[in-house]
């Protein structure tokens, strides 16, 4: 689930919070919305109370949470349950090193937070330090276990980034210049009109597919890529 927050752009100046995530057709659906003053550490609250009261399984079962570094957001989450992993945006992250140390740091970045190991991690972290120390100490004041793949401890299901968010703000762009309410039963009214379309296409597909078209795709592309790999036996044990 992604969590962030955007601005109204009518004449009532107001922050629209949201919850989004991705079906199982790899289709954005927006979980959440509310439209408040301003975004502090209260109104986060409220808005994932009442979510984790719309979805019980927030409560009981694992979620992984990305969002940008917004402090008020992280103070919030201590309500939800202790099967909730919070991490950062990795491509928030990512801008801030290139803005500071260049686009060399940036890419080198990248390999710290795909690394799939802690010796990978390491090896990565040491590498960004040759080409910028700055921008290595700048990394390694963050936890890594709220970016690097190699130390998250809850599942993020290949999603190292909460850029959805951008797709959503150009989807609803236009709701957002309404006023509240009228911005609030426009935004209604679209998702559900997107959730009956794509319950009609899910419909419209034979029985005998088990997968959606997103997850056929996927594993025909994975089966292929399979076919050339090679297999050594590593030991007799």
């Amino acid at each position: 689930m992604v969590c962030d927050r955007t601005f109204t752009t009518s004449k009532f100046r107001q922050t629209l919070l949201f919850a989004l995530s991705l079906d199982g057709n790899n289709q954005i659906i927006l979980l959440a919305w509310a439209l408040v003053q301003s975004e502090n550490k209260q109104n986060w609250r409220f808005f994932l109370g009442h979510l984790s009261n719309a979805i019980g399984s927030m409560v009981t079962d694992p979620l992984t949470i990305l969002s940008d570094r917004e402090k008020a957001l992280i103070n919030a989450t201590d309500s939800l349950s202790p099967n909730a992993y919070w991490g950062f945006c990795c491509q928030h992250i990512a801008d801030s090193v290139r803005s500071r140390f260049g686009i060399v740091a940036q890419d080198l970045f990248w390999k710290v937070a795909k690394a799939r190991s802690s010796v990978a991690y390491d090896d990565a972290l040491a590498e960004l330090r040759e080409a910028s120390s700055r921008a290595a100490d700048y990394v390694g004041t963050i936890t890594p276990e709220l970016f690097a793949t190699s130390h998250f401890p809850g599942p993020r299901f290949g999603s190292l980034t909460s850029n959805i968010v951008e797709l959503m703000n150009t989807l609803y762009v236009e709701e957002h210049q309404l006023p509240p309410v009228d911005m609030m039963c426009a935004i209604w009214h679209k998702e559900m009109n997107r959730r009956y379309n794509t319950l009609q296409s899910a419909r419209s597909r034979s029985e005998q597919h088990a997968l959606t078209p997103w997850g056929s795709e996927l594993l025909v592309k994975s089966t292929r890529l399979a076919g050339g790999f090679q297999i050594d036996v590593s030991s007799n044990t």
